[in-house]
């Protein structure tokens, strides 16, 4: 860490950039294995944790360098056929969802330019300048050797800048030398990545087009074929649909993606709300399996969370020496 405040102003600009093996991990290029294999980005036998791995997005490349082979080599053999244009149109739309997260994963900064009036943040098509005085707040984005930094802009905007960045550390504490405090502080942070999230949505929507979708337009598009469903299949496609958006609701509304506890309460926000709960009105906090389960007076929240991982004993400890505090 950089002690002199005067070397951390920039006199003119200096840019902090990803590179090498950081900049292959965003694109989502493996270092090792297969890119469906999700062992690449977990620390095992002393690697770093792949803090960029999107699963929903490697799985999406793959299904999307797999349909036009299926679709080449079927043209060869049979000729074109409605089969072709489902595939077609599925892959379309697969396209589309990927487009849906690559516009989420490009807030995971590749550039930053810093200047005497603020920063200048770049991704593929992403470009914004963020005056000093527009930050409301930076902070490790995780508990366990967090590799970034969640920065805050008071017009709402999240962007998260990697300790791989070039010269971070002096980028990180220039941004504390001259962000001003934030307003209100907390101790324990956890962000689940985006990938998490991603994941889920992408098996969701596959399962609706595979199992719903794609046999309503294969017989839209068989004239002359009345269509009929045995009773068990039509069973079976609306339980793979209730299951399914049950699934993506969950996530959505009950999944909190950032949690952040501070003497003032337990923020969590999730996909739909972000909100502030007292620790007087929490009731429990425990782990099950994977899961960090939330109960409080007004609702509770489940967030994803590693079978090591210290956050449920850390704010289940901060919660009762804060009681007890009060007291």
């Amino acid at each position: 860490m950089v002690n002199d405040e005067n070397s951390l102003v920039p006199a003119g600009t200096s840019v902090h950039r990803l590179e090498g093996k950081a900049l292959k991990q965003w694109w989502q290029i493996p270092s090792a294995g297969p890119i469906w294999s999700p062992r690449w980005s977990r620390k095992r036998d002393g690697r770093e944790t792949n803090a960029y791995a999107n699963a929903g997005m490697q799985q999406l490349l793959v299904s999307i360098l797999t349909i036009p082979i299926f679709v080449i080599a079927k043209y060869q053999n049979v000729g074109a056929s409605r089969l072709d244009v489902l595939a077609i149109t599925l892959w379309l739309g697969l396209c589309l969802l990927l487009m849906s997260f690559f516009r989420r994963h490009r807030y995971h900064v590749l550039a930053v330019t810093a200047s005497e009036t603020g920063l200048e943040l770049r991704s593929p098509c992403l470009k914004r300048n963020i005056r000093w005085l527009d930050m409301a707040d930076c902070f490790p984005a995780g508990t366990i050797e967090p590799k970034e930094f969640l920065l805050q802009c008071k017009t709402g905007e999240e962007f998260l800048l990697s300790k791989d960045l070039t010269d971070s550390a002096r980028l990180f504490d220039l941004i504390a030398l001259r962000m001003a405090q934030p307003e209100v502080t907390y101790e324990l942070n956890h962000r689940v990545q985006d990938g998490t999230f991603d994941i889920v949505r992408a098996c969701a929507a596959t399962t609706i087009g595979v199992f719903i979708i794609w046999p309503i337009a294969d017989w839209s598009l068989d004239a002359g074929h009345q269509f009929t469903v045995a009773p068990a299949n039509l069973l079976f496609m609306i339980l793979i649909t209730v299951l399914s958006l049950g699934w993506y609701w969950l996530n959505l509304i009950k999944t909190p993606q950032l949690i952040r506890a501070g003497r003032s309460g337990l923020y969590i926000r999730t996909g739909r709300e972000s909100k502030v709960i007292e620790w007087d009105q929490i009731t429990e906090i425990r782990q099950v399996a994977g899961l960090i389960i939330v109960n409080s007076r007004i609702g509770w929240f489940s967030m994803f969370a590693g079978k090591k991982q210290p956050l449920t004993e850390r704010l289940i400890d901060y919660k009762k020496k804060l009681l007890m505090f009060n007291q």
